[in-house]
């Protein structure tokens, strides 16, 4: 949290027609941290649906998954789609962004033709749109407007979900 104290680097303010922003309040040296601080959303932004070709990665850390690793745990409620590069990043995803509601929606979804068929930027949205609930879900006190995050085309993926994809 950005505090009004002297010392800050950084300072809350109104650019006019762009809104709130953090500026630097005094010279910055190269390397020098501003800012700690922890994402809210946390998603993929990769297709719903792998090609054979992609490379598969971990659904918490995000890091690639070699074919030969030995160490690649998947869920274990939605094994097809969702795999992780270690027993321990399971455990965090299963208590914060792959909670239960999270792998039923994009099992559903990676199953669903009609969304897996629309372009790229969709099926992101569709994921991007499943992480911000979920978060509604696990820590509501950390979300102030879900609904101020979601574009038109975001909630017409929600409207294709409801209609088609159960």
């Amino acid at each position: 949290m950005l505090t009004a104290d002297s010392d800050s680097v950084l300072r809350l303010v109104e650019i006019k027609g762009r809104g709130r922003a953090l500026v630097a309040s005094q010279p910055l040296k190269a390397g020098q941290i501003v800012l700690r601080d922890s994402p809210i959303v946390v998603y993929s932004a990769f297709p719903l649906v792998k090609s054979q070709s992609s490379a598969s990665y971990c659904d918490n850390c995000f890091r690639t998954l070699s074919s030969s690793s030995s160490n690649v745990v998947p869920c274990p409620s939605c094994s097809h789609h969702h795999l992780f590069c270690s027993p321990n990043c399971l455990t965090a995803a299963t208590a914060s962004t792959h909670s239960p509601w999270v792998c039923q929606a994009l099992s559903r979804l990676q199953d669903c033709s009609s969304l897996v068929s629309q372009p790229l930027e969709r099926q992101v949205q569709a994921r991007f749109l499943i992480a911000a609930y979920n978060v509604a879900l696990v820590s509501p006190s950390d979300v102030i407007d879900v609904q101020s995050w979601m574009s038109t085309d975001v909630m017409k993926i929600l409207n294709l979900f409801n209609r088609g994809c159960h």
